[in-house]
């Protein structure tokens, strides 16, 4: 049964990779154009989001691109310390006829998360989208803050 598993297994990775090397030669033979095609066929939840993250002694400040999307196609959420940020790019809208020659904006449903630096507190938390960033403020959790501690000198009455 064993040997079994391990020939279907084989075969379905080496099935898998005839296809991948089948279509880099169509695509190394179209040249960028199929690329091109290729990557706007990517779903937008596999393709990058540019973010920074930043760390204050009192903040942690999340930076994330969100060009031409409409915040109330955005959802933003937090559990433990992992940021989520789930959306919708816009389609390209054409006329009938229109014929396109490149397209390389995403289009469709995208997910990301990020595991923050450092614990935050929920009830702290401030989203602002303005001029295509996303800006969420987040209060460190106490827990995470520096805290002096003074030190007194024993010699000293």
């Amino acid at each position: 049964m064993s040997n079994e598993r391990t020939t279907k297994f084989s075969y379905a990775v080496e099935r898998m990779k005839k296809e991948f090397d089948q279509l880099l030669e169509q695509t190394w033979g179209q040249g960028e154009k199929a690329v091109n095609q290729l990557w706007s066929r990517m779903p937008a939840g596999l393709q990058d989001v540019n973010y920074d993250v930043v760390e204050t002694s009192e903040l942690i400040v999340v930076l994330i691109d969100i060009p031409g999307i409409p915040i109330d196609q955005i959802d933003l959420s937090l559990v433990g310390n992992v940021l989520s940020l789930k959306g919708k790019y816009a389609g390209l809208s054409t006329n009938p006829g229109d014929q396109v020659h490149k397209q390389s904006r995403p289009v469709g449903d995208f997910q990301f998360s990020l595991t923050l630096p450092v614990a935050v507190n929920p009830d702290q938390i401030s989203a602002i989208a303005k001029d295509g960033v996303l800006k969420v403020s987040m209060q460190k959790a106490i827990i995470e803050r520096e805290h002096k501690i003074p030190i007194k000198d024993s010699n000293s009455p």
